[in-house]
């Protein structure tokens, strides 16, 4: 019965704590509240895309990784640590974003489901892309411009709370095609990088329009 609940509401139960991730986290003092609302976000995610058992099990040892690489980042910061989060979670989040759009792309009608599916999967798009500019920042210091703070090429690379911070705000920016200007990419990867996010986003969006439209089309002349 309990699965059955799960299943049936898996996307609208990891909607709720993606809204949580970014509406209400950023009003809380402290790295600890971020990052166990992201756990849940990383558990749920798996609940969400484990309809089969192949898929469960790999999910699952990739989200029990995420997890590891976020909690062991708090007693044993540092370089290769970071890299190795940022890796793992854009390896994560593509591979959930796969399935969920998968999901969507497959259903024969358009319900609650396959819209609050859509949402999620763009909301994932925009951490895993947080991830991508994150790893840059790692590699290569100073790849971007952060006019709020002042930033210093020579003093290493962040924490990864910290960079995940950032770039989450700068990704979600870029994929709205918002635009704002106080993050500036400063190096050719960066820049291609993000002019990428930003004609990725709006083709999710023209693309996922046009298959909902569709499918509504053939929703109402098979109702009639």
């Amino acid at each position: 019965m309990k699965t059955e609940i799960v299943t049936k509401w898996r996307f609208q139960l990891l909607l709720v704590v993606l809204l949580g991730l970014y509406a209400v986290v950023p009003f809380l003092e402290g790295r600890w509240f971020a990052d166990l609302v992201g756990t849940a976000v990383t558990i749920f995610a798996v609940a969400s895309v484990s309809e089969k058992r192949g898929l469960l099990a790999v999910f699952s040892l990739l989200a029990v990784a995420v997890i590891a690489g976020t909690w062991y980042a708090h007693w044993f910061p540092g370089y290769s640590v970071a890299l190795t989060g940022h890796f793992l979670g854009v390896l994560f989040l593509a591979l959930v974003v796969g399935a969920i759009l998968t999901h969507v792309f497959r259903s024969t009608h358009i319900t609650r489901e396959t819209i609050t599916g859509a949402i999620c999967a763009y909301l994932l798009i925009g951490s895993m892309w947080a991830h991508v500019f994150s790893i840059v920042e790692n590699v290569s210091p100073g790849s971007f411009a952060d006019n709020s703070i002042e930033t210093n090429a020579a003093s290493g690379p962040e924490p990864m709370r910290d960079l995940t911070d950032r770039f989450t705000y700068f990704s979600f920016v870029t994929l709205t095609t918002l635009g704002y200007g106080d993050v500036t990419p400063l190096t050719r990867p960066a820049r291609n990088l993000t002019a990428l996010e930003a004609i990725f986003g709006q083709l999710y969006l023209a693309v996922l329009i046009a298959r909902l439209v569709g499918q509504s089309q053939q929703d109402k002349k098979r109702d009639e």
